[in-house]
C-alpha cells in the first residue's frame, strides 16, 4: 500500500487523526522531505557532505518512527484513536520511513560518485 492509497482509504472511510498524531506526521514528513531534498542536492552537486547529512537525517527518522509508533500505541490503549486509524497511522509512518531509506540510498550514490572523481 502506498501513501496515496492510504490517504484515499483515510478519506473514503472517514478516518480522523488526533491533533497530536497530525503534529507527529508533520514532524516526520518534514524530516523525510528534508532528506529527499538534500539527497537530490548531493547527487546534483556530487557533494559528499550533503550525502553524510542525509545519513544523519535517516538515523533520526528511524528513531522518530520507533518513538511515534510507541506514542500511537499508547493513544490506542487510552482510546484516543480508533484501531482503524491506528493501522493507517502505522502504515503511513512505515511508508515515510521507506521514502527516507530511498533518499539515503541515493545519497550513497553521490558518495560513490564523489569517490570516483577523487580517484581520477
Amino acid at each position: 500500500t502506498n501513501l496515496i492509497e492510504l490517504y484515499e482509504y483515510k478519506v473514503d472511510h472517514g478516518v480522523i487523526f488526533s491533533d497530536l498524531a497530525m503534529e507527529e506526521f508533520n514532524e516526520m514528513f518534514d524530516l523525510v522531505e528534508r532528506a529527499v531534498r538534500i539527497s537530490l542536492e548531493s547527487l546534483e552537486e556530487e557533494n559528499p557532505e550533503k550525502a553524510r547529512e542525509v545519513d544523519s537525517i535517516e538515523d533520526e527518522v528511524d528513531r522518530r518512527e520507533t518513538e511515534l509508533r510507541k506514542n500511537h500505541i499508547a493513544r490506542l490503549n487510552q482510546g484516543g484513536c480508533t484501531p482503524q486509524g491506528g493501522v493507517i497511522f502505522i502504515d503511513i509512518l512505515s511508508n515515510l520511513e521507506r521514502v527516507c531509506d530511498h533518499a539515503h540510498n541515493l545519497s550513497f550514490i553521490a558518495l560513490d560518485i564523489a569517490r570516483l572523481h577523487t580517484k581520477k
